[in-house]
């Protein structure tokens, strides 16, 4: 990929996507069983995937059921670093339903497992930010073995855990076939350095083309804004849908959104034995689907994989500053107090 900047006004000759791209994205990953605060305990595998509630998964089948539903593409950002501690079978069954359902599986790493192969003790360091570039280096070596052993497709993007990226992890990471990364979402972590403060478009860092998780304000007080990510969990449903129509009309060609399988489940232990069905998020990701299925030429569900040659063609594009409309955002945090506060709704 060249590091050249096309600018959108610049070039008579830049390709131009029709609709608007919605690149939903889910970081599908296993649970240390705590906080990560004592060390990994048992880790939780296949029930913070699957989530089986009565036979049934509310999690990762879920997201494949609505998704076929109405013809919805994903990506799926795999976490591979737990095979240094747990080898390959426990997620293979999970990449193969992934891969059978006909979405994208591209890389994503929690540090926290290399900490724990190599038998260090609390507190585990979770951070790709916090990694030198040999550990960077093992970490992606750990990632492509992975999805070899999952008879994958080799992955051309990466997403850090937690969101912490640093760089790093941005100049190790061109040598193993990743020239896309997905690290960045400033409202859930803001890295310190200017080049990485980036609230959507896309921009080239250390030969890596970043697209954010989509970045815009839900309060907005004079110069002041408070800003927030676009999730399933942290934004609602008619907030949603406004940041993807003002993202339209702002220009952007595509929007980024974020989600894990657990988000769909209300968890009462660290086993994820005392599980009820999250309605509320699982009612925000159908209903976006819906939408986006009604609105097709306007938004176009796309994949990392599927984009790729067009952002290779086009290089970067400048960021949008977005506000979600105030009762949008009013209604959002009212719904998710009682979300959090009551099991069955």
């Amino acid at each position: 990929m060249s590091g050249e900047t096309i600018g959108p006004e610049t070039s008579a000759t830049r390709p131009r996507p029709n609709a608007t791209a919605v690149l939903i994205t889910i970081d599908t990953e296993f649970s240390g069983g705590g906080d990560g605060a004592a060390g990994l305990k048992a880790p939780v595998t296949d029930q913070a995937v699957f989530c089986y509630i009565d036979g049934q998964s509310h999690g990762l089948e879920f997201l494949l059921r609505s998704f076929a539903e109405f013809g919805i593409k994903a990506t799926f950002f795999v976490e591979a670093a737990h095979t240094l501690l747990l080898g390959p079978e426990p997620m293979r069954a999970a990449v193969a339903a992934i891969l059978t359902a006909g979405h994208d599986v591209e890389l994503h790493l929690h540090p926290m497992w290399l900490a724990a192969a190599a038998g260090e003790q609390a507190p585990l360091n979770d951070s790709m930010a916090a990694l030198d570039d040999a550990q960077c280096r093992r970490l992606y070596e750990t990632g492509v073995a992975a999805f070899a052993a999952w008879g994958a497709p080799a992955p051309i993007a990466f997403r850090a855990g937690n969101l912490q990226m640093g760089r790093a992890a941005y100049r190790a990471l061109k040598p193993y076939g990743m020239t896309l990364s997905s690290s960045i979402g400033i409202a859930i972590h803001a890295p310190p350095e200017p080049l990485l403060q980036i609230e959507n478009g896309r921009r080239m860092i250390d030969g890596i083309l970043e697209i954010p998780v989509l970045t815009f304000a839900d309060l907005t007080l004079g110069a002041r804004r408070h800003l927030h990510n676009l999730t399933i969990t942290g934004a609602g449903a008619a907030e949603t849908r406004a940041m993807l129509r003002q993202a339209r009309t702002s220009g952007l060609e595509e929007v980024v959104l974020l989600t894990h399988p657990f988000e769909f489940i209300k968890k009462f232990d660290d086993r994820y034995l005392d599980l009820a069905p999250n309605r509320v998020n699982q009612r925000r990701l159908h209903g976006l689907c819906r939408w986006l299925a009604a609105q097709r030429g306007a938004f176009e569900t796309v994949t990392f994989r599927e984009r790729a040659p067009l952002w290779q063609a086009i290089g970067e594009t400048a960021p949008q500053p977005l506000a979600s409309p105030l009762p949008a955002s009013l209604w959002r945090i009212i719904e998710n107090k009682a979300n959090d506060r009551f099991r069955w709704i």
